[in-house]
C-alpha cells in the first residue's frame, strides 16, 4: 500500500494532503475546525479519533471523517454515528467525505452534486434544491429545522389535517451567490500548495 504524504497546515501535521485541502476548504468558508481535536472511547470499547471538529458562523458543531477516494463507509465511524446519536443534532450535520472537496462536491461536468446548508452547515444532495420563479432557491434541513422549538415568529399554519406552528422552515437563499462562495472554497483548496509553508 502506498503512504500518503503527511503535511503541515497552519501548525497542524496532518496524515494527508487531502486532509490538509479539507482545511483549506472549511477556512475558505469561514469555519472554525480543529484537526483530531478529541479522542473518543466508544461503548464498545474501540478508542476512534475522529479528523475534523467544526464550527461554523452560526455557532453549529459537528465531525467530519476524510477517507480516500471512493471509501464511502468506515466502521468505527458508523460506530462513533451510533453513539452521537444521544447528541442528535451533531449527528444529522456530521459526514464522513470521500476525497478531495473538489471531487467530493462536484463531478465531473463541474455539476454540483453535494450542497452545504446556508444555515447548519450540514452537507446534502444537490437533489434536495428546489429552485423558485423569482430566482432564489430553498431547500428543508431537517436537523437544524427541528433544533427550533415550534413557535417564535411563525404564523401558524393548516396542511388541512390540524392547524400547526412551524419551525424554522424551509430556507430561501440566492443559489448563485451560494455556488460562488462554495466554488471559491472548493478552488482554493485545489490550488494549495504545501511544499513551501503553510500558506496555500
Amino acid at each position: 500500500m502506498i503512504a500518503a504524504i503527511q503535511t503541515t497546515y497552519r501548525g497542524y501535521k496532518f496524515r494527508s494532503r487531502t486532509e490538509a485541502r479539507w482545511a483549506v476548504f472549511f477556512e475558505a468558508l469561514g469555519y472554525c475546525w480543529e484537526y483530531e481535536a478529541e479522542g473518543y472511547v466508544l461503548e464498545d470499547g474501540t478508542h476512534y479519533l475522529p479528523d475534523f471538529f467544526i464550527q461554523t458562523p452560526q455557532g453549529e458543531d459537528f465531525y467530519i471523517e476524510v477517507k480516500g477516494s471512493n471509501v464511502t463507509r468506515d466502521p468505527k465511524w458508523d460506530l462513533f454515528m451510533q453513539d452521537m446519536s444521544k447528541i442528535s443534532e451533531i449527528k444529522e450535520r456530521s459526514s464522513l467525505v470521500s476525497g478531495t472537496p473538489y471531487s467530493y462536491f462536484l463531478d465531473r461536468e463541474d455539476y454540483y452534486k453535494k450542497y452545504i446548508c446556508p444555515r447548519c452547515g450540514r452537507f446534502f444532495c444537490a437533489g434536495e434544491i428546489n429552485s423558485q420563479r423569482n430566482g432564489s432557491s430553498n431547500i428543508y434541513c431537517f436537523s437544524c429545522d427541528m433544533e427550533t422549538p415550534s413557535g417564535g415568529d411563525n404564523p401558524l399554519q393548516d396542511d388541512g389535517f390540524v392547524p400547526y406552528i412551524p419551525r424554522k422552515g424551509t430556507i430561501e437563499f440566492d443559489i448563485n451567490n451560494w455556488h460562488r462562495k462554495i466554488g471559491a472554497a472548493l478552488n482554493k483548496s485545489r490550488a494549495a500548495r504545501f511544499e513551501h509553508g503553510e500558506s496555500p
